[in-house]
Order: C-alpha cells, then sequence, then structure tokens
C-alpha cells in the first residue's frame, strides 16, 4: 500500500468509527462453497480460500471473474481433509493448514507441491502436532500456531525450528484458547487468543496484548500495512498500528450483502475489503 493509500485508509477509518452511519458497499461477489474457513489475498490480487467441507483451496480473481480449485479429500501431496487455514506469501507461494492430516503443505507460485511440515519436523522437539494456523515473515520465518501445545513454532530459511514460544514460561505471553495467526510487514506476530489479540516480535519475545469483547465469538485475525482486523460472525473491528479501535462493521452496515450471511474472515487490502462468509466472497469498498 503507498503512502497516499495509507493516509486516505486512515482517514476513512476514523471517520467511520466516528460516524454510526457509515456503509460498506459491496462491490463484487465471487464464488460458492460448502464451509469456507480462511482467507488470504496474494499481492498479484487472487484471492485463496480454504473450504473444509470440500476439503479445496479455491483461487479467485476479481479482475476476470475467474474460479479454480485444487485439492479435494484425501492425504496425498494434493489432498487434504479438513483446510482451516491458507496463506499467500509475499513471494506468491501458498501455505495450507491441512489440519486433519496434521501438517503444513507448501506449494509455490504456480502451485505446484514443494513440501510438508508434519511432527517429522523434530519429532523429539514437537510431539502431538495439530496446526491450526501458519504464516511467513518477510524475513523467510515460518510461524506455525499450533493448537495440542498451545504454542509457535518459528522456523528458520532452513526450515529447522527455531524458537517455540506462547508456552507457559512466557508469562503475559502464554497463549490460553489460540485460534489465529498472523504476520505483520514489520515482522512481528499477532495471535488471536480466545478474547485477546498478543503480540510478538519476530524473535518470540512478548510484546502487548488489546482485549477484546469476552461475550463474543471471534474467528480470525488478519494484518495490513497499517494495522490488524478481526472478525466475529456477526462484526469486524479494525485497529491501528496503536491498537486504536478504529471502526467496527456490523452487518447492519453492509449494503449489498444477504442479511442472513455470517462473516468468516477478512482482509483489508489498498481501500477494499474483502469479506468472506460460509459461502461467499464479497469485495468492498468503506463509505464513511
Amino acid at each position: 500500500m503507498n503512502i497516499l493509500f495509507a493516509f486516505l485508509l486512515l482517514m476513512k477509518l476514523t471517520a467511520a468509527a466516528q460516524d454510526s452511519s457509515s456503509a460498506v458497499v459491496v462491490e463484487d461477489m465471487l464464488g460458492s462453497f460448502d464451509d469456507a474457513a480462511s482467507l488470504s489475498i496474494a499481492p498479484n490480487g487472487i484471492a485463496f480460500v480454504a473450504d473444509k467441507h470440500s476439503s479445496k483451496i479455491y483461487s479467485l480473481s476479481f479482475h476476470n471473474q475467474q474460479i479454480r480449485s485444487f485439492g479435494g479429500s484425501g492425504w496425498g501431496e494434493y489432498a487434504f481433509d479438513t483446510p482451516v487455514d491458507v496463506t499467500a506469501t509475499f513471494l506468491l507461494e501458498l501455505f495450507v493448514v491441512d489440519r486433519n492430516n496434521r501438517r503444513v503443505q507448501q506449494f509455490d507460485r504456480t502451485l505446484n507441491f514443494v513440501q510438508s511440515y508434519d511432527e517429522n519436523l523434530d519429532a523429539r522437539t514437537i510431539g502431538k502436532f495439530l496446526p491450526q494456523s501458519a504464516a511467513i515473515s518477510r524475513a523467510g520465518n515460518l510461524f506455525i500456531l499450533e493448537l495440542d501445545g498451545k504454542r509457535i513454532l518459528k522456523l528458520n530459511g532452513r526450515k529447522q525450528i527455531e524458537k517455540i514460544f506462547g508456552i507457559i514460561s512466557d508469562g503475559k505471553g502464554r497463549l490460553q484458547m489460540p485460534i489465529d495467526l498472523s504476520i505483520t510487514d514489520a515482522n512481528q506476530v499477532f495471535v488471536l487468543d480466545d478474547y485477546t489479540v498478543k503480540m510478538y516480535d519476530e524473535y518470540g519475545n512478548y510484546i502487548s496484548s488489546v482485549l477484546l469483547k469476552k461475550d463474543t465469538k471471534w474467528k480470525t485475525l488478519s494484518t495490513f500495512s497499517n494495522g490488524f482486523l478481526v472478525t466475529s460472525p456477526q462484526e469486524i473491528l479494525l485497529f491501528s498500528n496503536e491498537n486504536t479501535l478504529l471502526s467496527t462493521l456490523q452487518m447492519q452496515n453492509f449494503f449489498g450483502m444477504n442479511s442472513e450471511e455470517r462473516f468468516v474472515d477478512a482482509a483489508l487490502v489498498d481501500t477494499k475489503l474483502y469479506v468472506l462468509t460460509q459461502h461467499h466472497l464479497y469485495r468492498c469498498s468503506i463509505q464513511p
């Protein structure tokens, strides 16, 4: 995102936070998913969606209205069993968290299989392995959120385990009910942990937390150049880099979306808000 876009977006979101009449206008809709779980927008504008029920990964282009998919149920290199997270990197690689197969699959920019990450990375260190989310930093480190041990595994460029954090010895940084993970452009690690967003530096050192509403079922977290957002079935919260709440977007703020839809995931790219529901992907603009 360039500096002008960033400034205009910040002004727009700040206005939206102060104006309950702000609207989110649906510009386009793509996809027909069975049970979508995760969204990631690649730097080239291609959107990737993981569908848990069909065990497929969809690539969608709003530019030419093209939808493709690969995968399906199974345990081979191009198959999945309940994919719960998908991440497109700045190098256009793709990482898929294949939960019931207990692995993370990596694909190159043309979607050729590269390798899998599972308990065989280091059997003595990892033990039981139940990945929930994964993201790669611009420094080339892979971070995997692992549920069984409620921890984050940091793998270096050689794909060796360099650090394990979020564990009991990390004090305030200990994870309780981890849900999702995202990496900022500055290589900071953000984790959605129950009703808290916890932040760590690239070395796994705990920085701070942001508390969310306790009575809400938060589902996903994503970062953008000027902040981060968290999604629940009923609302999307947008925060600045200073952890200030910029905007609360609820279903009544959306024009052009079926009111029966429920939010699953969201991403902010330049001035566009991409919203994933169980069955569709929407591209929207925020209109304060």
